[in-house]
This record gives structure tokens, sequence and C-alpha cells, in this order.
């Protein structure tokens, strides 16, 4: 949940990217090193996260270069549930269009 905690982000639950990125008008600044943390903390965190955090820049990249998404449901209509991570009850409609 202290991913979604107002005392950290503006509008934390809105997806705002660009909140990372420094120079933006979103861009949080410098912010606690444990507010955003999926794949925990400390000496025992996950070994293989930065693996992850490229493969998934990787993936993410060449998916949004062929395609664009576009949701088909109004996602402030989304119930989300909260686990160990925090995923849709339901499923979410998604288009995939493909770019030209």
């Amino acid at each position: 949940m202290i991913q979604r905690d107002p005392k950290y982000f503006q509008q934390p639950e809105r997806n705002i990217p660009d909140r990372f990125i420094e120079g933006s008008e979103h861009y949080c600044g410098r912010m606690n090193p444990f507010a955003y943390v999926p794949f925990s903390a400390g000496p025992r965190n996950c070994i293989g996260q930065k693996f992850a955090l490229q493969e998934e820049k990787i993936m993410l990249a060449t998916l949004l270069s062929r395609y664009r998404v576009e949701s088909g449901d109004y996602l402030g209509n989304v119930n989300i549930k909260a686990a160990l991570i925090l995923k849709p009850k339901s499923s979410v409609n998604i288009r995939f269009i493909q770019r030209i």
C-alpha cells in the first residue's frame, strides 16, 4: 500500500510513469528510498531485481513499438484486490492496435 500513499505520491491511484523521470511535470523529486519497493529492500531483497527490470523494459519497449494499447474499460471502475501485489479483482479488457 505504500506505493499508493498520498504522503509520497501525488494522485497515487493514477498510473503516471513520468513521476519517476527527472524534469517531467509529474516528477516526485527525491523520495524516500523505501517509498517504492516492488522488489523489497535491504540485504534480503530480490537477487533478480536488476535482471527483471531490464527484461521488463526490453519487453515493454518492443511491445509498445509495435502496438498501441487501449483500455476497453473505464479504469476508475476497476476494483483492486490487495494481496502480495495489487491486481484487478476481475479481468480488464485491453486492445492492442498494430502500429503501421
